[in-house]
């Protein structure tokens, strides 16, 4: 039996391929064939994408792990920036930013 970590794991690396290949099929259909049709609102697609794809890398690094117990709430860094002090400490709260922002 997989360890229940393990499966999470295994759960957000194929969520990170799927999410950056339909994000990159998106910017190259809104860029090739949305000029016209879509006008000043492709670039608000635009951004949300290029967001997206963003989001979802400072998810692979950190691998936030969100532990709810009553009423205390903590993310905590369980990816491979645990060991790099105050740059996986930033890159853990760049991801709840950008969680929270969404």
């Amino acid at each position: 039996m997989i360890p229940i970590y393990r499966l999470i794991h295994y759960i957000q690396l194929t969520s990170f391929v799927c999410s950056q290949c339909t994000n990159a099929l998106l910017l190259y259909l809104i860029w090739a064939y949305a000029r016209k049709v879509l006008g000043a609102y492709r670039y608000l697609m635009i951004a949300f994408s290029i967001y997206a794809i963003v989001y979802n890398y400072v998810d692979m690094i950190t691998q936030p792990l969100v532990v709810v117990e009553k009423q205390m709430y903590a993310v905590v860094n369980h990816g491979m920036m645990r060991y790099t002090g105050t740059l996986g400490f930033v890159l853990v709260c760049t991801f709840f930013l950008l969680l929270k922002l969404r």
